[in-house]
């Protein structure tokens, strides 16, 4: 994983289109949340009900990540991770695999 900037375009209306931190392609789409508390993880997928798990604590604080991907095919994870009264951002890049094999969390 690599880190990217985090892109965002006006839209009007106190909106903003968050865009692909690799090309600008503002067709970007939210594909699964996670939030670990401590090692105690609530993962929301795109394809199955929430899963409750455990696993080794790897933050001083809360971390939500939101995976999302592309229509242009690029994958890329956004972090927010609190830690001593700041608030984090970090945008870690995924394995490209193209729209097709890609799925919404949820869209009516």
């Amino acid at each position: 994983m690599s880190a990217l900037p985090f892109r965002l375009k006006p839209t009007g209306d106190n909106e903003s289109a968050i865009l692909c931190p690799v090309c600008g392609d503002d067709g970007v789409h939210i594909a699964s949340v996670e939030v670990d508390r401590g090692g105690s993880v609530l993962t929301v997928p795109s394809q199955t009900e929430a899963i409750l798990s455990q696993r080794a604590r790897t933050a001083r604080g809360v971390v939500l990540a939101i995976e999302m991907w592309g229509e242009c095919g690029h994958r890329f994870v956004v972090r927010l991770q609190f830690h001593k009264g700041t608030t984090f951002l970090v945008v870690d890049s995924r394995p490209e695999v193209g729209p097709a094999v890609c799925h919404d969390l949820w869209r009516d």
